[in-house]
């Protein structure tokens, strides 16, 4: 994904990619920018851990994994909304 940020940023496209996505994953979390913060450095050590075993589990490049997950997810989530939908619903 972040090569198709290479023609505007260059080399630097990588970067920049990783830190708009980790810095999306701490301020979903609530965090925010507190990077001193234990729990924080506790999610980035897992998020690390749970990409490499995936990328290195399935022995494919991460793009080919991140299109399949996207591929799972959209038959999934119908179902997964439907279900909160009728729990949500039972009288």
């Amino acid at each position: 994904m972040a090569k198709a940020l290479e023609p505007l940023f260059g080399s630097y496209a990588s970067t920049l990619f990783l830190t708009g996505l980790v810095g999306a994953a701490f301020s979903s979390l609530g965090y925010g920018s507190q990077l001193t913060s234990k729990m924080v450095r506790l999610f980035i050590a897992f998020v690390i851990i749970i990409g490499a075993s995936i990328a290195i589990a399935f022995g494919k490049l991460p793009l080919e994994v991140i299109v399949f997950a996207q591929s799972v997810t959209i038959f999934l989530v119908p179902f997964m909304g439907l279900s909160l939908y009728a729990i949500a619903n039972d009288a």
